[in-house]
């Protein structure tokens, strides 16, 4: 689902936060980036989850799309909450018909 930020979506938090009582098998969430908007967040300040996350990079974070993942618990405290969604940053250009996202929808897939 295209969120514009998953980290302060509420939709992505309501399908997080209720992932085991939905019974989903993966949620996936894409989100903007600052830069990427004809509107910007002038002082955009990224949260504690992206600053927090080892593959957080200050270079990417307002020019790079997100894409967030949550099918598995990582945190190992026995449930799966939006406290165990991974992030990568996409290279794509906006085109959910692009290369990128038809090859990790394959991956997601397997």
């Amino acid at each position: 689902m295209p969120c514009d930020d998953p980290e302060r979506s509420n939709f992505t938090k309501f399908f997080a936060k209720n992932f085991e009582l939905f019974w989903l098998k993966k949620l996936i969430s894409t989100s903007f980036a600052n830069e990427s908007k004809n509107v910007k967040v002038e002082n955009y300040q990224p949260t504690l989850f992206e600053t927090q996350s080892p593959k957080f990079d200050k270079e990417k974070t307002n020019i790079k799309w997100k894409i967030f993942v949550l099918d598995h618990d990582t945190n190992q405290n026995w449930k799966i909450d939006v406290d165990d969604l991974e992030r990568e940053y996409l290279e794509w250009d906006w085109d959910f018909r692009s290369d990128e996202i038809k090859n990790f929808v394959m991956k997601q897939t397997l």
